[in-house]
């Protein structure tokens, strides 16, 4: 059994050489385009979907391939030309409209991430993958209660995936269904105990019920994670914010700022980092550099889940 992708691309391209029939030749190209994207080489990737597409101009599993590569390198909207394309050949098939949904999602443009993510729920109903989106749509919406069913139904088919549980108990926590929360995160260590973003949601929540000591041990149990995932990836902003917030929440204020600066400086347009510095100053009782920071994060993201949070109940505490 083939276990790297490497390993698997270099099966395919001997297959091609013995098998030059035209039938066999477009599926080995897509299949091993999908390895060398496994492996991180996705410029040898679109090498091979773009000649599937010379061979095939009506691929919409290529053009599938694709858009989920440019989402990956953030060409987001040349995804959704592409993933359009395959709309337009294979409108029944419901992974095309998720990967639309997720483009006009990281766009920004949420409202028509949830009509595409709908037309995939009509498509496919039993999909735990669908209603996992969904509910992402609609939580960045700030439409929670919706989000959670999403997620419940999602939950219902696929009781094990840990992005759904957390993201669930995320929500349980913004809403204070503080037992909710923990129960979610919970089920979400167990099933994944090197999950940091886990460990971090439930020491915010233990934090917030005055659980001192278990909030600490959960958080500085994210810190180590997160500085795993650094470690193997330094220029990832998202983890940086993911230590700021971490740090915040231990009461690390200048480390937390020191790591949210990091996060900025390697993406740009991270609404959360912004956001979290905005946090950190509130913190610091700075409230004008809490408000550059929010607004920043508010341009950046109109939808940003803690806007309102954030505009209407957070600066009145400095004010």
């Amino acid at each position: 059994m083939l276990r790297m992708p490497v390993e698997a691309s270099r099966c395919f391209t001997l297959s091609m050489r013995l098998d030059r029939s035209m039938s066999n030749l477009v599926p080995n190209l897509l299949q091993r385009a999908q390895c060398m994207r496994m492996h991180g080489d996705r410029e040898a990737a679109l090498c091979d979907i773009n000649r599937v597409l010379l061979l095939d101009a009506m691929s919409s599993s290529a053009m599938h391939l694709k858009a989920i590569i440019m989402i990956e390198i953030a060409q987001y909207e040349a995804a959704i030309g592409v993933i359009s394309g395959a709309i337009s050949i294979a409108s029944d098939d419901p992974h095309h409209w998720v990967v639309r949904g997720v483009c006009y999602e990281k766009l920004n443009d949420h409202e028509a991430s949830i009509r595409d993510l709908q037309r995939a729920v009509v498509l496919a109903p039993s999909s735990a993958s669908v209603y996992y989106s969904l509910g992402n749509g609609f939580a960045a919406l700030n439409r929670h209660v919706e989000a959670i069913q999403a997620y419940d139904r999602c939950l219902s088919i696929e009781p094990t995936l840990t992005a759904c549980l957390n993201n669930r108990g995320h929500l349980h926590a913004l809403l204070f269904h503080n037992e909710k929360a923990i129960a979610d995160f919970d089920e979400c260590i167990r099933l994944s105990p090197n999950q940091p973003a886990a460990f971090a949601n439930r020491g915010a929540v233990r934090k917030r019920l005055g659980q001192s000591r278990e909030a600490t041990v959960d958080l500085e149990r994210a810190l180590e994670l997160y500085d795993e995932r650094q470690h193997q990836n330094p220029r990832n902003g998202f983890v940086r914010y993911s230590k700021g917030e971490v740090l915040r929440n231990l009461g690390r204020y200048q480390e937390a700022l020191v790591e949210l600066e990091h996060a900025v400086r390697l993406d740009r347009s991270c609404a959360e980092a912004y956001m979290e510095r905005g946090f950190v100053f509130i913190e610091l009782g700075q409230g004008s550099l809490a408000q550059e920071a929010f607004d920043q994060a508010i341009k950046l993201n109109p939808s940003c889940m803690y806007h309102r949070y954030l505009s209407i109940n957070l600066l009145q505490t400095i004010s």
